[in-house]
């Protein structure tokens, strides 16, 4: 390895590492979905019924939500609601992290790709340097246009929703007649 090679060998291992995954969990409570929207915040709410209504919270407790949206006020309890959800913007961190790597990956097969001639390229380091920093700049407001949804309220498995089975006897054939609802 030459005395370039090692130092980026180096820094493509350390950037690769993996993460700490950690479970997220979603309330499944009106009270512990306090938490994290309150009253003005934007969010989606999927019901029992299959009606999807996006609005802005009006009124909140333990036990009700109200929603207002184009269409007047909506109230529901928490037996109502299957997911509640709210876009969130994306983190800028992993963009820019994201952008800084692809960056200098593009920079460093710029350098490399001179031969080492300086006639191409001028001192070693600059180019790839730059493109780093495009790459942030770019990741950074890819991110900033990012909303990610994300569930701030989900009844519990097995609660919601329910299925039937029931035979289909025809002539000359059968079957079966399987209903979802969730």
């Amino acid at each position: 390895m030459n005395r370039v090679t090692r130092p980026l060998a180096f820094l493509f291992l350390a950037i690769c590492q993996a993460a700490l995954a950690t479970a997220q969990t979603v309330p499944s409570s009106f009270k512990d979905m306090q938490f994290l929207v309150g009253t003005g915040d934007r969010v989606t709410v999927f019901d029992t019924s299959g009606a999807r209504i996006t609005g802005r919270i009006s009124e909140m407790d333990a036990s009700t939500l109200v929603i207002t949206s184009g269409s007047g006020p909506h109230r529901f309890t928490q037996d109502d609601v299957i997911v509640v959800r709210q876009r969130k913007a994306d983190p800028l961190k992993n963009g820019a992290v994201i952008g800084a790597v692809i960056g200098a990956a593009m920079g460093l097969l710029t350098e490399l790709s001179c031969g080492g001639s300086d006639e191409y390229c001028g001192q070693a380091g600059w180019v790839t340097l730059g493109s780093t920093l495009w790459g942030v700049g770019v990741g950074v407001f890819t991110d900033a246009l990012l909303k990610t949804p994300t569930d701030v309220f989900r009844h519990e498995p097995g609660t919601v929703g329910s299925w039937s089975v029931s035979p289909v006897i025809g002539r000359g054939a059968a079957g079966a007649r399987v209903a979802l609802r969730w």
